[in-house]
């Protein structure tokens, strides 16, 4: 779990860097509010700690401002402001939580638990499993046959990863950036040997299996946890992929044979000599997408024809008799072709059907469900009993399990293998499919994790779309990547093959919707369809390049085109990249992945290079000891101050204070006493300012001066009675310190002595004047026996 901490104090920074540290979480810290809304924007994050008295921009201005942009992730607000209104508006503003200082690191932690849990598991979160391989969340402990497994915080963090997204595929750059954070970015080796690592503790553990599967040029991933008959790496991804274009294949059949009816009317209007203009356009639209998407569904030998019959059609001279019976059979040979079940060749593997397994003993219903599978484009096993199940489950897995409550002739409960079930395979979604449909048996059904409830009697098509959204695995944005083609197939296909891979997709069918949806989704990436018939791709290419905020859009074409000069002019327009249909799926994945990966990096590089400015740019302005502002930031702030109160006729405040006899404090404690001294001083003082425009600085040696902006005298008395109450109240010892109370009894701890100054800048005063009243001030507090303050105009 990653977490941004916007804090600009480096104690309290430091402080909960260390102790969310030792819970595993990964740490990136920002000091003020421009950083951290520059991080949060280019990073995910799991959490945002955030303070609300922060430099540039307040806490709850940057959690409005993310809020407003779309960011879903949780915020916590982490601050001394404790009064009633101020809760209010820290949740009014996008909190999701508001703890106050000073706190409990136990309560801390567990109130970031708990929003980590609602985050990413919104009801009824569970122990992550892998067979007899637990993580426990809540303690951060990871077991194996209830045997405690010791890791390091990068090895905990990278099998909970694992865990928590069974089916999804991690490359080496996508763990460093869930694993490490910004200042401690290391090199993909690093990956390779924690893996090993990681894979060695489990081993000397006792698990017989090794849990994670290498997939050699993509990444990592969890292994079924069925690997009895393990499958090939790479085949079993591909086929993983391919499972998902079942349903899409299922649902366009009609389709392709309507476009190839309309091929073979154009057929016989060719032998017939009567081809109008308007079916010419038809017939030559229908094969083009014919040809870029036959292929993909297994039929290569389809796309093949139907190019051969795009560029028959594309001629606009007249047909002769011999190319009207060529035509017609090519149209003959297309249709045969599509009679007979797809097959996909070596590269892709063979498709796969999605495996539902129905444990039943309603044998009537079952035997039902059987006879209609092979239309809804899945496989059915069932089985009578749970111990069936059981036994059924140690050879294979399904993709989806409906489940019985009542067994007729038995006291088997339904009930009772749910909660096995989820505990044993958690990534395999289960169904309740049931006569009894009671309140109590559906609430105790979600909260032993089943994905749904069906009440029996029930029709069967109502189980397919109950089913079919339980075989798409879960998915986690990483990208954004918008897909524009007037071929509803094709846009289908493309989001099929993707969205396993963890990408957010937004598909465009109408062009003149195009730079509307571009600019309100903001992609990461565009794929755009080079052949669409309505417009041309190339110029929507070129009006992408032209414009100042999307010129740099990564583009990947689609094109059925592969001659040097149609390359030319597709990378002339400004595309990036170019696949040739028939699209190959794990062609297309690699390319995308690889495309996206290095628009992160250079995203990161971006937030980076800022990341570094910003940061010198503060240490030019901070004093090294303190961490508060220094001289040259004071002089430069106190001047826009005065400039803009004699502008606005407003009064601001001045305060000068001096801790008393801190010389004699180095010389009874010594200079490194002395030194955490200041440290805590300047804490204290910046604990007693309430807004984003007060400004504390180290003026010189143990002197510090704050900067009131729009503040009259009273206001500035009362800053000034308040850091003498708190520098009473935290009681630093001084024992050589002659201050003494009003008996003439020495406090012997730190004291302050402050001068203050109010009033409303005029155009025959100068700054310097003030400054001199200011420090007038102070010598007069040091006069009349210092653990004072006294004001004076100007």
């Amino acid at each position: 779990m990653k977490i941004l901490v916007v804090e600009d104090d480096p104690v309290t920074g430091d402080f909960l860097t260390r102790l969310l540290t030792q819970h595993h979480y990964v740490i990136d810290r920002a000091t003020d509010g421009r950083i951290g809304l520059d991080l949060a924007s280019n990073t995910d994050y799991d959490l945002i700690l955030l303070d609300w008295l922060i430099p540039h921009l307040d806490g709850l201005t940057l959690c409005r401002r993310l809020r407003s942009s779309g960011y879903q992730k949780p915020i916590l607000l982490l601050t001394s402001k404790a009064s009633h209104q101020d809760v209010v508006a820290g949740f009014e503003a996008g909190a999701d939580d508001y703890v106050t200082k000073p706190y409990t690191p136990s309560e801390l932690l567990a109130r970031i638990r708990a929003l980590l849990r609602r985050a990413a598991h919104p009801l009824n979160p569970k122990i992550l499993r892998w067979g007899e391989l637990c993580c426990n969340p809540a303690t951060a402990e990871i077991t194996y046959q209830n045997q405690l497994i010791s890791l390091t915080h990068k090895e905990y963090n990278l099998l909970q990863l694992f865990l928590e997204n069974p089916q999804r595929v991690y490359s080496r750059s996508a763990i460093i950036d869930r694993l490490w954070s910004m200042d401690h970015c290391p090199t993909e080796s690093a990956v390779t040997t924690l893996i090993k690592e990681l894979r060695r503790k489990l081993r000397a553990a006792g698990l017989p299996i090794d849990p994670i599967d290498t997939l050699y040029g993509l990444g990592y991933r969890l292994k079924p946890q069925d690997t009895a008959h393990p499958a090939p790496n790479v085949s079993s991804l591909k086929t993983d992929k391919l499972a998902r274009l079942v349903t899409v294949l299922k649902q366009y059949q009609d389709s392709f044979q309507e476009q190839v009816q309309l091929l073979d009317k154009a057929a016989e209007a060719l032998k017939d000599n009567t081809l109008t203009k308007e079916l010419h356009e038809q017939a030559k639209i229908n094969a083009h997408k014919l040809a870029g998407s036959l292929g993909t569904f297994g039929y290569p030998m389809g796309s093949e024809i139907a190019r051969k019959l795009e560029e028959l059609l594309d001629r606009a001279t007249p047909y002769t008799a011999l190319e009207s019976v060529y035509f017609s059979n090519q149209v003959a040979q297309l249709k045969h072709i599509l009679c007979c079940p797809p097959r996909l060749d070596d590269e892709t593997g063979q498709l796969p059907t999605p495996l539902v397994l129905v444990i039943d003993d309603d044998l009537n219903l079952t035997s039902q469900l059987m006879r209609e599978a092979t239309q809804w484009g899945v496989r059915i096993e069932t089985v009578q009993t749970i111990e069936e199940a059981r036994l059924w489950l140690k050879q294979r897995l399904p993709d989806v399990i409906l489940l019985d409550l009542v067994f007729s002739e038995t006291e088997q409960n339904g009930l009772q293998f749910l909660d096995e079930l989820t505990h044993r395979l958690p990534q395999i979604p289960v169904l309740m499919f049931t006569v009894r449909g009671g309140l109590g048996d559906r609430l105790t059904a979600s909260r032993l994790g089943a994905k749904g409830f069906l009440h029996k009697p029930i029709a069967l098509p109502q189980i397919v779309q109950t089913i079919t959204p339980l075989l798409l695995p879960p998915t986690s944005t990483d990208a954004k990547v918008m897909i524009m083609d007037d071929d509803p197939l094709t846009l289908k296909t493309l989001r099929s093959l993707l969205e396993p891979w963890g990408l957010e997709i937004t598909s465009i069918k109408h062009p003149e919707r195009f730079w509307e949806i571009l600019t309100q989704t903001a992609p990461d990436l565009l794929i755009l369809n080079l052949e669409m018939t309505v417009v041309q791709s190339l110029e929507l290419c070129r009006v992408v390049r032209q414009d100042a905020e999307w010129g740099d859009l990564p583009i990947i074409g689609i094109t059925d085109r592969s001659q040097a000069q149609a390359i030319q002019e597709v990378f002339a327009a400004g595309v990036d990249d170019f696949i040739c249909k028939p699209v190959v799926g794990p062609e297309l994945v690699t390319r995308v992945l690889i495309r996206i990966e290095r628009i992160q990096l250079q995203h990161q590089l971006k937030t980076l290079q800022h990341h570094e400015k910003q940061k010198l740019q503060y240490q030019a302005r901070i004093d090294g000891l303190t961490q508060v502002a220094n001289r040259r930031h004071f002089e430069e702030y106190l001047q826009q101050i005065w400039l803009q109160h004699h502008r606005e006729k407003e009064s601001c405040s001045l305060l000068l204070g001096d801790l008393d006899y801190f010389k004699l404090y180095n010389d009874t404690y010594g200079h490194l006493a002395g030194d955490r001294c200041l440290q805590n001083v300047a804490h204290l003082l910046n604990s007693s300012l309430n807004r984003p425009g007060d400004l504390l600085a180290r003026y010189g040696g143990e002197e510090f001066a704050i900067i009131l902006p729009k503040t009259n005298l009273t206001g500035a008395v009362r800053v000034a009675q308040r850091i003498r109450d708190k520098l009473k109240k935290a009681e630093i010892p001084h024992i050589k310190s002659p201050v003494c109370d009003a008996a003439g009894i020495p406090y012997k701890q730190v004291t302050m002595s402050l001068g203050v100054s109010s009033g409303i800048p005029q155009g025959n005063q100068s700054l310097d004047q003030w400054l001199h009243i200011v420090d007038q001030a102070l010598y007069e507090a040091k006069i009349q026996g210092r653990d004072r303050f006294v004001c004076l105009p100007f």
